[in-house]
């Protein structure tokens, strides 16, 4: 089994690269567990992941190629969002997760047949700024059903 977690920026050490590379490091003993990062900003990940593969979706570290201008990451973006579209499109995964909201409605938007996915978030509800995420029963339905 193929077990994708869709995260903001997995080379950081925030809570949700925390989280996620702790849960993805467990069944990746007996699965082959992919973690892909909207974001790179450092060469390497700040949290051992061991037996996870890591992919960079977009390279924000200087001189890179990927939007040299863009000095803050923060999705959406035009390259990120086309590349995530793509990999959804093109994935083997059996499971796709996606751990943020902007993340959450992409992937219920844009998941393909074939695969779980699942939407989590590591906020708590009441931390999340009014209006920040504003998902409706519909949406809610979509992201948890197997399709």
């Amino acid at each position: 089994m193929k077990i994708t977690f869709l995260v903001h920026d997995a080379y950081s050490a925030d809570n949700t690269a925390v989280t996620t590379a702790a849960l993805a490091s467990a069944p990746a003993k007996r699965h082959k567990v992919e973690i892909v990062s909207y974001f790179r900003i450092t060469a390497l990940p700040q949290l051992p992941m061991p037996g996870v593969t890591l992919s960079p979706l977009t390279d924000l570290r200087p001189l890179s190629r990927d939007d040299p201008l863009r000095t803050v990451p923060s999705p959406p973006n035009v390259l990120g969002d086309t590349r995530l579209f793509a990999y959804l499109r093109d994935t083997d995964a059996d499971v796709v997760i996606a751990t943020s909201p902007n993340l959450v409605r992409f992937l219920a938007a844009h998941a393909r047949p074939g695969y779980l996915y699942i939407g989590q978030d590591h906020l708590l509800r009441g931390l999340h700024k009014h209006g920040t995420l504003s998902l409706n029963t519909s949406d809610l339905t979509s992201i948890f059903r197997e399709v």
